[in-house]
């Protein structure tokens, strides 16, 4: 399931089920420490494995992961850490200087845990974990998620992680909406397929600032696929209501509002008339679009 190198040719090798349980042992630690559902836990690391078991594991303990950069500098570091209230923060031993030096700036958080450190040279906060020592527990109760957590950002910058973590959002809770963004183009319909609910690639939104800027107007993104549209409503269409129109029955496209006499209208039902003129808001694909101006 993952196989780690770094460069001096060290590596490390992890099953599905070493996964699994050496996560749920994570979770375990965490709960040991006292962090509660919800709360923010900083992954402050290198791409080594305990960033990617770690992630899973805040998540089934029911917290908050929040990775950041590791080549933050003290400044962006403390600026995220004091926003989102993080009460604790995974770190290595070439990192934590830079924990160390906004510590005191940073009220909420109770533990700094180091995954490389050395016992004798902790300091206030400090905690060591050993992944090697973990407890490999056979089974762990995932915290679940509330009506204030029902969605998953997932924004690393590795797609392949992203692609994992989706279809694990996806199995520990099938209600969850799923964001994920991509780095590259050709993953796009692979993170798809692994169960994400809206996709953003840096090569669409580019595109999309670029079109904002041009058209005028607020830059507004939906996800990969799905665009907002401003349509003319066709003659054929004039009088008649959204029901009689059966305009998401035969194209696809959502109709979310209604322009005209100087107004957006918003709060749409079955039996509202479409007037002559006026200009449809709607969201959809690109064939929707088309298959719009095929029908009418």
């Amino acid at each position: 399931a993952l196989i780690w190198e770094n460069h001096a040719g060290d590596s490390r090798t992890f099953t599905y089920d070493d996964l699994r349980v050496l996560t749920n042992g994570m979770a375990k630690y965490l709960e040991d420490l006292g962090v509660e559902a919800g709360e923010r836990v900083c992954l402050f690391m290198d791409r080594v494995p305990e960033l990617y078991l770690g992630f899973v594991a805040i998540l089934k303990r029911g917290a908050i992961a929040q990775p950041l950069f590791s080549a933050f500098g003290n400044e962006s570091l403390h600026t995220r850490l004091a926003n989102a209230g993080t009460s604790v923060i995974f770190t290595q031993k070439k990192h934590v200087a830079k924990v160390r030096k906004i510590r005191d700036q940073l009220p909420n958080l109770r533990h700094i845990i180091i995954v490389d450190g050395d016992p004798e040279k902790l300091r206030e906060k400090e905690v060591i974990f050993g992944l090697p020592q973990t407890e490999r527990l056979e089974e762990y109760e995932c915290g679940a998620t509330t009506a204030e957590t029902p969605s998953v950002l997932l924004t690393t910058n590795d797609d392949a992680m992203n692609i994992y973590l989706t279809i694990y959002c996806r199995r520990l809770n099938p209600e969850t909406r799923t964001i994920t963004r991509a780095t590259h183009e050709r993953n796009v319909q692979a993170i798809r397929r692994a169960g994400a609910d809206f996709v953003l690639s840096y090569a669409s939104f580019g595109v999309q600032t670029v079109f904002s800027l041009v058209q005028g107007r607020e830059l507004v993104v939906l996800g990969e696929g799905v665009d907002l549209f401003h349509v003319p409503l066709p003659e054929s269409l004039a009088g008649k209501t959204l029901s009689e129109a059966r305009i998401g029955e035969r194209t696809g496209l959502n109709v979310i509002g209604v322009q005209g006499n100087g107004g957006i209208a918003t709060d749409l039902s079955a039996g509202m008339r479409l007037p002559e003129g006026c200009t449809l808001i709607t969201l959809g694909s690109a064939e929707q679009r088309e298959r719009f101006a095929e029908t009418y």
